[in-house]
């Protein structure tokens, strides 16, 4: 048995007390709903982060998330070395096929995948569910995508903080997230 392969830490959401930041706020909401944890966002251009409490230098973080309704110009997926709504590294997908990394730091958004949001197929549209994982290794941070690897980029600006999961709307409010089988190891 490979060691560094065990998870970190593991929530299928049926524990409702493994330290989520939850809150329902008038631009966004994050709580349970049976055994996944729903992110929903009723204004536009708002954004929606929760974080375990779990911090680490390097991570390899996973979660399965799904559009339950709303606008598919929308945008979700992980954080890790959040430090807190200014600084962490953004691991996005949109239900209209768009991905990115992104890095706030000091509440400047810069994308470090190619620019801008690009397109893919590999992302399921829609109101489906996409298996996301997001590997902060050191200055490689590297996102993944239903098994196929879309951006890896180098940056050193943030070394430690923790991992989490963000939604966001953009020119519609509605958007409507759940995340099940989240699960973090430690990378060799």
């Amino acid at each position: 048995m490979d060691i560094n392969k065990l998870p970190y830490f593991m929530d299928d959401f049926s524990d409702h007390s493994n330290g989520w930041q939850l809150f329902t706020e008038q631009n966004g909401v994050f709580q349970y709903d049976g055994n996944a944890l729903r992110a929903y966002l009723p204004v536009k251009e708002a954004e929606a982060i929760t974080t375990p409490g779990i911090s680490l230098r390097n991570s390899v973080v996973d979660v399965d998330a799904q559009k339950v309704s709303g606008p598919d110009d929308n945008y979700f997926g992980v954080l890790c070395r959040y430090r807190n709504a200014d600084n962490y590294y953004g691991f996005i997908v949109s239900s209209d096929g768009y991905f990115a990394i992104v890095k706030n730091i000091f509440g400047i958004r810069t994308v470090l995948s190619d620019g801008t949001l690009q397109p893919t197929q590999s992302i399921h549209q829609g109101n489906t569910t996409n298996h996301l994982q997001a590997i902060c290794q050191e200055r490689s941070l590297k996102w993944v995508v239903n098994g196929e690897i879309l951006a890896e980029v180098q940056d050193v600006d943030l070394i430690y903080g923790q991992v989490g999961l963000i939604a966001g709307s953009i020119d519609q409010p509605g958007v409507d997230i759940r995340y099940d089988q989240f699960i973090v190891i430690k990378p060799k």
